[in-house]
């Protein structure tokens, strides 16, 4: 009898110190699990890059544009850019401005800290993509025309 009690004690130390490790194990399993963006792509940043950057892949720049939400606004303003300028994709004229414009919080007084070239710059982009009959930047030109913001922010010159 004495014999068993001696066992017993070690035996529950060591499956209490086991039920602990794998406790923690698990956790850690389920912590990696989690930690992954639901912004993570299903394709690598490099080949979404090379699709966009080879062949103007919307459907690519649209999945590296939700890969970028993780990091800084501005990060993503070379690839908007490339896509306005080289391929002419409407979307991307309002995301040049988004991604200047977001920089600055929050965003309906981003325009008013601006220095004017910057503002100037934005500006443009997200009335090309008015121009383009992009809904998102009609919007934001309305909000910004009821909001009573100088009139040449707002105001689509349809002569350029």
């Amino acid at each position: 009898m004495k014999n068993k009690k001696k066992y017993i004690m070690p035996i529950t130390l060591i499956i209490g110190i086991l039920i602990v490790l794998a406790v923690l194990y698990g956790y850690e399993v389920l912590r990696k699990r989690g930690s992954k963006s639901m912004n993570e792509p299903s394709h690598s940043i490099e080949e979404l890059e090379s699709k966009v950057w080879l062949r103007g892949d919307t459907d690519s720049y649209v999945q590296l544009e939700t890969a970028y939400l993780d990091a800084p606004p501005h990060d993503f303003l070379f690839w908007a850019l490339y896509m306005a300028n080289k391929y002419d994709y409407s979307a991307a004229y309002e995301d040049v401005y988004l991604s200047i414009a977001q920089d600055y919080y929050p965003i309906d007084s981003a325009l008013f800290k601006m220095d004017d070239k910057t503002r100037t710059f934005a500006l443009t982009y997200l009335k090309l993509a008015a121009k383009k009959n992009d809904a998102t930047a009609l919007e934001t030109l309305k909000e910004m025309k009821e909001k009573h913001f100088p009139t040449d922010w707002w105001e689509i010159d349809s002569t350029k």
